[in-house]
C-alpha cells in the first residue's frame, strides 16, 4: 500500500518559509489498496504548517505510468491540477472506491493482478503490459530489472519471482515531519 501527495511543502531554509512542490515526476508506481488517496494533488493548499499558510499551487508536476487500485477510497484526489500533466496512468476502483478524477492521461481497467508473496504483480494478460510512455529518468523497475521498450505501467516491468528490493512502508517515504 502506498500514497503519493503532490503539493506538500518542503522546508526551503531555516526561516520557516515553505514552497509548493515543483518539477516533480511521480512515475512507475503500483499503489495497491491505499489507506488514503492513492495520489493526492493540492489537498493541503490553504492549510497552515508551522504557522505558515500553504497558498502556492504545485508546479510542473508529471504523474505518469502509475497503477492505482483500491476498494475503499477515492484513488485520485485532485484539488489543484492546473500545473499537473497526467500521462498513461491506470486506475481500477473496486468495492466502494472511486477513481476520483477524469483526464485523458488516466484510464480505468482491471490490471489483472496476481499475488506473489506480499506483492501484487500484473499477470500475463494485464493491460499494464507494454502500455507505458517512455521515461528516460526511470531505467529500472521496482525489482532492479532494466526497463525495456515498450515499458509497462506500474512498478514491475515483467513478472519475475525474484526481487531485489522490498516494499516501502509509510515510515520509509515522505518528509520527516509528516511521518507518524
Amino acid at each position: 500500500a502506498g500514497q503519493y501527495r503532490v503539493g506538500e511543502f518542503a522546508s526551503r531554509d531555516v526561516s520557516g518559509s515553505y514552497q509548493a512542490a515543483a518539477d516533480v515526476l511521480v512515475a512507475h508506481n503500483s499503489i495497491i489498496n491505499p489507506q488514503g488517496h492513492g495520489i493526492d494533488v493540492g489537498s493541503l493548499r490553504g492549510q497552515k504548517h508551522a504557522g505558515v499558510v500553504r497558498n502556492a499551487s504545485p508546479e510542473r508536476i508529471t504523474v505518469a505510468n502509475n497503477l492505482i487500485t483500491g476498494k475503499e477510497t477515492t484513488l485520485i484526489n485532485n484539488e489543484d491540477s492546473r500545473n499537473v500533466k497526467w500521462q498513461n496512468n491506470l486506475v481500477w476502483p473496486r468495492g466502494v472506491a472511486q477513481a476520483g478524477f477524469a483526464d485523458p492521461g488516466i484510464s480505468e481497467a482491471d490490471p489483472k493482478l496476481s499475488r506473489h508473496g506480499v506483492r501484487y504483480v500484473p499477470g500475463p494478460y494485464s493491460p499494464t503490459r507494454n502500455a507505458a510512455s517512455i521515461l528516460p529518468e526511470v531505467a529500472t523497475d521496482y525489482s532492479g530489472r532494466e526497463r525495456s521498450e515498450p515499458t509497462d505501467i506500474g512498478s514491475d516491468e515483467a513478472f519475475d519471482p525474484g526481487h531485489v528490493r522490498t516494499p516501502l512502508r509509510p515510515i520509509d517515504v515522505g518528509p520527516s515531519w509528516s511521518r507518524k
